[in-house]
């Protein structure tokens, strides 16, 4: 009974293991029926591997294998004449089956990861049975206080798009992915210190996968501390214009903000060290502005330079030195719209003599400045004439100059064998002193520095010779920092410093009257040297549209006579062009002026004013009343005024 049984179970088993191999092979079938591709080449099977073609599902028969694809199509492996199980496998490999009707490649392997087909030639290629996992990788971050830019790559994506999200006060922009590579750019508010740091993430979703096939990569990102340095101060320019140039460094991506006179060479934002502006001619009267420099996206500018344009030509004040110990320095002014002089101003509004012996005049935004030499004082006036204050601080004081900003006047004093002040415009005090050369005279600002010609001057009376130096001054620390020689001894005389070109100085230098001739030098603020030499003087200098205008007059204790030359020298290409002249127009003009100015008695003081009208002085005997002969630009139309003794400084209204 038991044996029957188990005869009954065997065949139970037999016709239920018949029939489920009969429906596998009815569903083979029946997807032999349904096939979409019948791989027939080698070149077929490689572009599936180019596509990242994986297989998702397997079935087999005894008639060979069904591949469904990842694209949705079906394949169709015959088995070859050594059937279902092929060549015999090795230790720990699959055996492989042989597979008809498909150049190049002789069998296949089936595996739990990959379907390899065998090649023919040898070699194997391989299809997937899942997909690859594609990743993202962040390959560097350049970080600024602004800006971040986050470089990836992408691998095993065949249509790769990006997407990057953070916190909502960022801007994120994703580049498209390129030759499996981008970019991500972060930028953030500085003044919002909550931007200052928060998750990134970037998601890689494969367009081929249906976005099946996504990845995503996340990190901390924290933006710098925003730093923000520039050398900043008020620029002055002729009515002219000229080119401003701003320098800084930043962490941050810039731009630049100015009124409509002051146009940029460069206009994209830049995260640069500098930036050039040019400042338009001005016809009107004296105007400021400023170049704003803001962070990108914000509203307040994170600096500023102020810049201040002088107005059109109205006015011109002549300083007559007077005679030594005779207590007659004047002050006078030219009025352009009349035509007229008005003499010995100073005294008329004030009631009051200027003082012994002027030296040295210019104008600020509140003050004419006037140095009296014998008289020990600085006069300080409203533009209207009246005296508002004075200093007597400094003692045998020559020459003068300003900050940018207008804040300080500096002076130079032959007292306590030479130095430099330092004088508050505020309260008129002197904050502080630094020695230099022996008999400073002229004196210019430049870039916070300040520079100073040493004469030596009082070389005759023995003790020291004459200086050939130019002292290197830091403004703000009153400390000289080095005494470049010129190779020219005593630089006494014309000190000029170019408004258009304003790191250009034209430096007379007197000589010593015998075996040493007079000359001239240009000297250049920024490289701190002499840039050129000249063997004829300047001794009186203007300046006019980047060009320097002088009279050089040369005396010799060997001859007892006095040689003149008229020079012109152009700074516009940064080396100096040396043409004979006083006109800017040149020509018949430059042969109208030259030939009156060698007609009077003693040439004692040149200006050029912003309309190019040229203005000499005649100082005559020294001892009476000089002139003041105006010239038109075009070298006509000459009208002359009499003015104070020895007339030999100017300053041009601002």
């Amino acid at each position: 009974m038991k044996r029957a049984l188990r005869f009954i179970i065997a065949g139970m088993l037999l016709a239920g293991a018949t029939s489920c191999l009969a429906d596998l092979e009815t569903r083979v079938d029946t997807l032999e029926d349904q096939v979409s591709t019948i791989l027939t080449s080698l070149d077929q099977l490689e572009k599936y591997v180019k596509a990242q073609v994986y297989v998702s599902k397997v079935e087999t028969s005894a008639k060979g294998y069904i591949l469904t694809l990842s694209n949705g199509e079906t394949m169709l492996l015959k088995h070859g004449q050594d059937g279902l199980n092929g060549q015999d496998g090795q230790d720990g490999k699959d055996g492989v089956s042989i597979v008809d009707g498909i150049d190049g490649i002789k069998g296949v392997r089936i595996s739990g990861e990959y379907v390899v087909f065998v090649l023919s030639e040898g070699g194997e290629l391989a299809l997937p049975r899942s997909p690859k996992v594609i990743e993202i990788q962040v390959t560097g971050c350049e970080v600024d206080a602004d800006k971040a830019v986050a470089s990836f790559t992408v691998k095993d994506a065949l249509d790769p798009v990006v997407i990057a999200c953070g916190p909502a006060a960022w801007d994120i922009e994703v580049s498209e992915v390129s030759g499996n590579a981008g970019a991500v750019t972060i930028r953030r508010s500085v003044s919002d210190e909550k931007a200052a740091s928060g998750t990134i993430a970037l998601t890689v979703v494969d367009n081929a996968s249906a976005g099946a096939n996504t990845n995503t990569k996340a990190w901390k990102l924290k933006f710098e501390d925003a730093s923000f340095n520039a050398t900043l101060w008020t620029r002055a320019f002729p009515v002219e214009g000229g080119e401003l140039s701003l320098s800084y460094s930043a962490n941050m991506e810039c731009e630049f903000a100015a009124p409509d006179w002051i146009t940029p060479v460069q206009t994209k934002a830049v995260k640069e060290y500098s930036r050039t502006f040019r400042v338009l001619e001005n016809t009107g009267a004296r105007r400021e502005g400023a170049v704003a420099i803001l962070v990108r996206g914000e509203e307040q500018p994170v600096a500023s330079m102020n810049v201040v344009q002088k107005g059109v030509f109205t006015r011109m004040y002549i300083l007559s030195e007077g005679g030594y110990g005779a207590n007659n320095a004047s002050l006078s002014y030219y009025d352009a719209a009349s035509g007229e002089v008005t003499d010995s101003w100073f005294s008329t509004v004030n009631g009051s003599k200027l003082g012994d012996t002027g030296n040295d005049i210019l104008l600020t935004e509140d003050y004419i400045i006037i140095a009296v030499n014998a008289s020990n004082i600085i006069q300080f006036c409203s533009h209207d004439g009246k005296a508002v204050a004075q200093t007597e601080a400094v003692a045998n004081v020559r020459k003068l100059a300003v900050d940018s900003e207008g804040e300080y006047l500096y002076a130079t004093s032959y007292a306590d064998n030479g130095y430099v002040a330092k004088i508050s415009l505020e309260d008129f005090s002197v904050v502080a002193k630094v020695n230099v050369g022996y008999e400073p005279e002229g004196i210019a600002w430049y870039d916070g520095k300040l520079f100073v010609a040493n004469s030596g001057g009082y070389s005759y009376m023995g003790g020291h010779d004459y200086e050939e130096t130019i002292s290197v001054i830091d403004a703000a620390s009153m400390t000289e920092t080095k005494r470049v020689k010129t190779g020219k001894i005593n630089l006494y005389g014309a000190f000029v410093q170019n408004a258009r070109y304003p790191r250009y100085i034209l430096v007379n230098a007197a000589g010593d009257y015998m075996s040493n001739p007079a000359a001239s030098l240009v000297f250049d603020c920024e490289k701190e040297e002499v840039v050129a030499t000249f063997d004829f003087p300047a001794t009186y200098a203007s300046q006019y549209e980047g060009a320097f205008y002088s009279i050089g007059s040369s005396f010799s204790y060997a001859t007892y006579a006095y040689e003149y030359s008229f020079k012109k020298i152009d700074m516009a290409s940064g080396t100096p062009v040396v043409t004979d002249g006083l006109a800017p127009e040149g020509g018949s003009a430059n042969d109208a002026i030259t030939e009156a100015v060698k007609k009077m008695g003693a040439p004692y003081g040149i200006c050029i004013a912003s309309d190019g009208e040229v203005f000499v002085t005649d100082a005559g005997n020294y001892v009476n009343r000089g002139l003041l002969h105006r010239f038109a630009k075009d070298g006509k139309g000459q009208t002359t005024f009499t003015v104070g003794v020895c007339p030999g400084h100017f300053a041009e209204n601002l």
